[in-house]
């Protein structure tokens, strides 16, 4: 299960291979080599693209990456822009994420910061939300409300409700019988 990530703040994460769910308060449904965000809104994908929602809408381009937090994106083909609540400068093949801090990046490296101070090398992906982060390459670690401890080629189900687990389980079992 090599390149999957895993990022869990106050619900289920159900993965498959190459694919990234985020659950934040809402349902996440994907398809496989897409990455879906919920944070307040709906999310609508198309496969090879990420859209994130947060409190606004969000128009995207396949190959292409947007998020809307609290104010207006500007992008270009394969490049990642986030606003949330500061200033984003890119470059292509960058992604670059500002929530309330500030953000130091190197060409194909995420750099996500929140609440904390990140530490990075090149091809890994560090998010810090209001823990530490201890990362390997190619492993995405996410902290939001709870511990996350990966190990590369395994697997992952993680959740941090076992009665939100069953509820979202639930759920996608209706939408794969749909």
């Amino acid at each position: 299960m090599d390149t999957t990530l895993v990022l869990f703040c106050t619900n289920i994460c159900c993965i498959k291979e190459t694919t990234l769910v985020l659950f934040c308060t809402n349902i996440c449904c994907i398809k496989e080599t897409t990455l879906v965000l919920f944070c307040t809104n709906i999310c609508c994908i198309k496969e090879t693209t990420l859209v994130l929602f947060c409190t606004n809408i969000c128009c995207i381009k396949e190959t292409t990456l947007v998020l809307f937090c609290t104010n207006i994106c500007c992008i270009k083909e394969t490049t990642l822009v986030l606003f949330c609540t500061n200033i984003c400068c890119i470059k292509e093949t960058t992604l670059v994420l500002f929530c309330t801090n500030i953000c130091c990046i190197k060409e194909t490296t995420l750099v996500l910061f929140c609440t904390n101070i990140c530490c990075i090398k090149e091809t890994t992906l560090v998010l810090f939300c209001t823990n530490i982060c201890c990362i390997k390459e190619t492993t995405l670690v996410l902290f939001c409300t709870n511990i996350c401890c990966i190990k590369e080629t395994l697997h992952l189900l993680l959740f941090c409700g076992t009665q939100a687990f069953f509820h979202v389980f639930r759920f996608f079992a209706g939408l794969t019988e749909g």
